[in-house]
């Protein structure tokens, strides 16, 4: 598992301290949950790009949709994640949709983003990615 750094500042781009933001979730000691779709969204973008935190999102991944149940396979960023836009939230009851863009680098150094309305069900009080509808 990653080591978070305190005062860095969180991968997700909230203009917030790691461990104010996505390191409370992604830090096993503390065992806190998102509590909406949106920081569940922002947390694992972070645990994306930080890598090592295959189990993390495993754990926030709806059991039917989940691709692995391996974490070593979600552990090696697939991607250089650049930063996170929230475009759209909203919550209904136990579902959750959160729209973004994250950006990442091409090979080539350009920039690239992948812009997803992300599907989100609270189950027994937590939230868990369903899936995603890219754009």
């Amino acid at each position: 598992m990653n080591q978070l750094v305190g005062k860095s500042p969180c991968p997700c781009t909230s203009n917030k301290a790691l461990n104010k933001c996505c390191g409370r979730f992604l830090n096993s000691d503390e065992a806190q949950y998102p509590k909406t779709p949106e920081q569940l969204m922002r947390s694992r973008f972070s645990a994306y790009k930080l890598g090592g935190y295959g189990q993390y999102l495993i754990n926030t991944w709806a059991v039917e949709t989940c691709p692995t149940h391996n974490p070593i396979e979600l552990n090696t960023p697939d991607l250089d994640w650049q930063h996170l836009d929230i475009l759209d939230k909203s919550i209904d009851g136990n579902s959750g949709i959160v729209e973004f863009k994250a950006y990442y680098l091409e090979p080539d150094g350009s920039l690239a983003y992948l812009h997803e309305r992300s599907s989100f069900v609270r189950a027994q009080g937590k939230w868990l990615y369903v899936k995603g509808e890219i754009y």
